[in-house]
């Protein structure tokens, strides 16, 4: 008994059976693994979602733990660059400003021009990290330590 023979679709080449590959179009078909969104800088390899790790890794359940993003392949702990890293400094700032205008002489028109500087501030400090960051560098190795201090 002869063995059901197909053509291929593209250059018309009988294949062996019905769900073999033509050789010389294997080449050409696209490959779905291979595009990743996302790069590791430690290993250079490609991941669509970042894993979550939890830091510091041996602390016991009671313990306060914070979650990172880390690569998938070589987990290495990674830190997003479109979340703006926010300094004490800048946090001490945004709380002052916050109570400064609570205080503030006068009826509406201060307090709203007061509020429109602060958002305007606020905008600026974040905008500077989320702007310009392509997909492909947006996860950086994170320098910061495991049990970050508090305020």
């Amino acid at each position: 008994m002869n063995a059901p023979t197909m053509p291929c679709q593209s250059c018309g080449t009988l294949l062996a059976s019905c769900d073999a590959v033509c050789g010389r179009c294997e080449g050409e078909l696209p490959r779905g693994d291979t595009v990743s969104r996302f790069r590791c800088p430690a290993c250079r390899q490609g991941f669509q979602t970042a894993a979550i790790s939890f830091h510091p890794a041996t602390a016991p359940w009671y313990r306060w733990r914070v979650q990172r993003p880390a690569c998938p392949h070589c987990h290495a702990v990674l830190r997003d660059r479109r979340v703006a890293k926010t300094t004490r400094w800048q946090m001490l700032l945004y709380v002052t400003l916050i109570i400064a205008g609570q205080f503030l002489p006068g009826a509406y028109l201060p307090k709203l021009v007061f509020g429109a500087t602060l958002l305007c501030y606020l905008y600026l400090t974040r905008a500077r990290t989320l702007a310009g960051v392509p997909p492909w560098e947006r996860y950086v190795p994170d320098d910061s330590p495991a049990h970050p201090p508090l305020i």
